[in-house]
């Protein structure tokens, strides 16, 4: 049975790591973590996880241009195929293989055109897996065409703006890219980019 003393430090310690885990989430400490690797995470071979896009010390923090000229980065999901849609760009040029994607909400604003500091946000597809995975890495798994780029993403934390990061799960051969956490059963593999929320 607990006593007093013990409940009282049992308690403390599950403030504590709550209020722990809660600073390390608004500190963005996942970006300077090490990027895990294709055996941790079972991420498909030659996906490019060692790029460091986006992984930045607090000194490197600059200001942002206005979020004025942004469009919303849209997410989409679809039960039959089990996959997770995330662009910018219209839906309806993608044809088939977008059909039964379902709007979920908007994760971020991004940029129509480049702007100092930013990068592309490329969508891919594969055929095989019937994936999409949007990305601005250059080098992806093997079986992804790139489809077009969505818009433009800054490469460092700006004034305002949150991490997109890169997701899979590897019981679904899915790839999902957003702001904010990811469902169970997804995994960060890379942050992407930094956008406007």
């Amino acid at each position: 049975m607990l006593n007093e003393n013990h409940l009282k430090f049992v308690t403390y310690t599950i403030i504590f790591i709550v209020l722990s885990i809660m600073l390390l989430i608004a500190l963005g400490c996942d970006q300077s973590a090490d990027i895990p690797t294709s055996e941790s995470l079972e991420v498909p071979e030659n996906f490019n996880t060692a790029e460091s896009n986006g992984l930045i010390s607090d000194t490197e923090v600059t200001a942002a241009p206005a979020a004025a000229n942004t469009i919303p980065l849209n997410l989409f999901w679809n039960a039959l195929s089990t996959d997770y849609l995330t662009i910018a760009q219209p839906i309806a040029p993608l044809g088939l293989p977008a059909q039964g994607h379902v709007f979920q909400g908007i994760v971020g604003r991004i940029f129509p055109v480049q702007q100092a500091g930013t990068v592309p946000l490329k969508l891919f597809w594969n055929n095989i897996r019937k994936d999409y995975l949007t990305t601005t890495a250059n080098a992806v798994p093997p079986g992804y065409v790139i489809v077009r780029i969505e818009g433009f993403v800054f490469a460092n934390l700006q004034s305002g703006t949150v991490p997109l990061k890169l997701f899979w799960n590897a019981g679904q051969a899915d790839y999902l890219t957003r702001t904010g956490i990811a469902p169970a059963g997804y995994v960060n593999v890379r942050t992407e980019g930094y956008v406007y929320l």
